[in-house]
């Protein structure tokens, strides 16, 4: 019997939540704080099929990526403890870049 659509709606949730937990699971112990506390679980709070988009600090163009966000955000939400959370990942990735300038490159 084929599905109805509340039961593959509920199906495709269930299996998102699923995935988020394991993908979590793994990503938490290797990088516990590196993600800010307010975003440790931003994983989970993903509606399925929502694209998200990942900078490393090994992409040479993170930081600028980054600062353009930073000046967007102090524009238009000038008082966001979010802006403060940028600045912070973007000096966390500059010491990372100065610390590791063999692994800096362009994305491939």
């Amino acid at each position: 019997m084929a599905e109805t659509p509340e039961e593959l709606r509920a199906r495709i949730i269930a299996e998102h939540s699923m995935k988020s937990s394991r993908l979590i699971a793994k990503v938490s112990p290797i990088h516990e704080g590196m993600i800010g506390k307010r975003n440790k679980h931003i994983l989970d709070t993903l509606l399925p099929g929502e694209p998200i988009i990942i900078f490393r600090a090994k992409d040479i163009l993170s930081t600028m990526v980054l600062q353009h966000y930073s000046t967007l955000l102090e524009t238009y939400s000038p008082y966001s403890e979010i802006a403060d959370d940028v600045v912070g990942k973007i000096n966390d990735f500059r010491e990372w870049q100065h610390t590791n300038p063999a692994s800096v490159k362009l994305p491939d």
